[in-house]
Protein backbone atom coordinates (compact mmCIF):
# COMPACT_ATOMS: atom_id res chain seq x y z
CA UNK A 1 0.00 0.00 0.00
CA UNK A 2 1.00 3.64 -1.14
CA UNK A 3 1.79 6.65 1.48
CA UNK A 4 -0.63 8.02 0.29
CA UNK A 5 -3.18 5.54 0.25
CA UNK A 6 -2.14 5.03 3.97
CA UNK A 7 -2.78 8.86 4.17
CA UNK A 8 -6.05 8.64 2.78
CA UNK A 9 -6.93 6.10 4.88
CA UNK A 10 -5.89 8.03 7.86
CA UNK A 11 -8.03 11.17 7.11
CA UNK A 12 -11.22 9.49 6.35
CA UNK A 13 -11.19 7.88 9.70
CA UNK A 14 -10.30 12.04 11.06
CA UNK A 15 -13.58 13.38 9.18
CA UNK A 16 -11.08 13.97 6.27
CA UNK A 17 -8.31 15.56 9.09
CA UNK A 18 -4.84 14.68 9.18
CA UNK A 19 -2.20 16.02 11.53
CA UNK A 20 1.22 16.84 9.70
CA UNK A 21 2.54 14.96 12.51
CA UNK A 22 1.06 12.32 11.65
CA UNK A 23 1.43 12.21 8.11
CA UNK A 24 5.89 12.39 8.74
CA UNK A 25 4.79 9.40 10.71
CA UNK A 26 3.95 8.04 7.35
CA UNK A 27 6.99 9.05 5.74
CA UNK A 28 5.87 12.62 4.24
CA UNK A 29 7.77 15.58 4.73
CA UNK A 30 6.47 19.04 5.46
CA UNK A 31 6.72 20.38 2.59
CA UNK A 32 5.36 17.16 0.63
CA UNK A 33 2.49 18.00 2.76
CA UNK A 34 2.57 21.63 1.75
CA UNK A 35 2.49 20.77 -2.39
CA UNK A 36 -0.13 18.62 -1.95
CA UNK A 37 -2.80 21.04 -0.14
CA UNK A 38 -1.42 23.66 -3.32
CA UNK A 39 -2.10 20.46 -6.14
CA UNK A 40 -5.16 19.50 -4.49
CA UNK A 41 -6.56 22.19 -3.27
CA UNK A 42 -6.57 21.01 0.35
CA UNK A 43 -7.15 23.37 3.20
CA UNK A 44 -5.72 24.02 6.38
CA UNK A 45 -8.28 23.37 8.87
CA UNK A 46 -5.47 24.30 12.38
CA UNK A 47 -1.89 24.73 13.32
CA UNK A 48 -0.42 21.80 11.41
CA UNK A 49 -4.04 20.20 10.56
CA UNK A 50 -5.05 19.58 7.06
CA UNK A 51 -8.60 18.78 5.65
CA UNK A 52 -8.71 16.87 2.26
CA UNK A 53 -12.22 17.94 1.48
CA UNK A 54 -13.14 21.35 0.26
CA UNK A 55 -15.49 23.88 1.42
CA UNK A 56 -16.76 25.33 5.00
CA UNK A 57 -15.84 23.01 7.29
CA UNK A 58 -18.22 20.93 9.54
CA UNK A 59 -18.79 21.01 13.78
CA UNK A 60 -17.66 17.73 13.81
CA UNK A 61 -14.43 18.88 11.72
CA UNK A 62 -13.90 21.73 13.80
CA UNK A 63 -13.64 19.26 16.68
CA UNK A 64 -11.21 17.22 15.08
CA UNK A 65 -9.24 19.59 13.88
CA UNK A 66 -8.93 20.88 17.34
CA UNK A 67 -8.32 17.78 18.96
CA UNK A 68 -5.57 16.85 16.47
CA UNK A 69 -4.10 20.53 16.75
CA UNK A 70 -3.07 19.99 20.16
CA UNK A 71 -1.80 16.94 19.90
CA UNK A 72 -1.89 13.64 21.80
CA UNK A 73 -3.75 13.65 24.96
CA UNK A 74 -5.82 16.16 24.02
CA UNK A 75 -9.42 14.61 23.70
CA UNK A 76 -12.91 16.75 23.07
CA UNK A 77 -14.41 17.63 26.16
CA UNK A 78 -17.53 19.38 27.96
CA UNK A 79 -20.23 20.80 25.55
CA UNK A 80 -18.65 19.69 22.78
CA UNK A 81 -18.57 16.07 24.17
CA UNK A 82 -22.19 16.26 25.10
CA UNK A 83 -22.89 17.47 21.68
CA UNK A 84 -21.15 14.99 19.91
CA UNK A 85 -22.51 12.17 21.96
CA UNK A 86 -25.91 13.49 21.04
CA UNK A 87 -26.94 14.21 24.64
CA UNK A 88 -30.45 15.91 25.39
CA UNK A 89 -30.28 20.31 25.47
CA UNK A 90 -26.75 20.40 24.11
CA UNK A 91 -26.44 22.11 21.02
CA UNK A 92 -24.34 25.15 20.07
CA UNK A 93 -20.95 25.30 18.02
CA UNK A 94 -19.02 25.13 20.78
CA UNK A 95 -15.42 23.43 20.63
CA UNK A 96 -13.60 22.41 24.05
CA UNK A 97 -10.94 19.93 24.71
CA UNK A 98 -9.47 19.05 27.93
CA UNK A 99 -5.07 18.61 27.82
CA UNK A 100 -2.85 17.96 30.45
CA UNK A 101 -0.91 21.13 30.20
CA UNK A 102 -2.09 24.42 29.50
CA UNK A 103 -1.79 25.76 26.29
CA UNK A 104 -2.22 29.23 24.25
CA UNK A 105 -5.74 29.37 23.28
CA UNK A 106 -7.04 29.01 19.62
CA UNK A 107 -9.98 31.32 17.98
CA UNK A 108 -13.03 29.03 18.46
CA UNK A 109 -11.74 26.52 20.89
CA UNK A 110 -11.62 26.51 24.60
CA UNK A 111 -8.83 24.42 26.14
CA UNK A 112 -9.37 23.37 30.18
CA UNK A 113 -6.33 21.61 31.34
CA UNK A 114 -7.25 18.19 33.30
CA UNK A 115 -5.35 15.02 34.15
Amino acid sequence: MSRDEDLNRLASRQEHLFSVRQAVTLGFTPQSISARVRKHGWQRAGRGVVCTSAGNLTWRQKAMAAVLTYGPDTFLSHRAAARLWGLDGVDGSWVEVTRPRPSRPRPGVTVHVGE
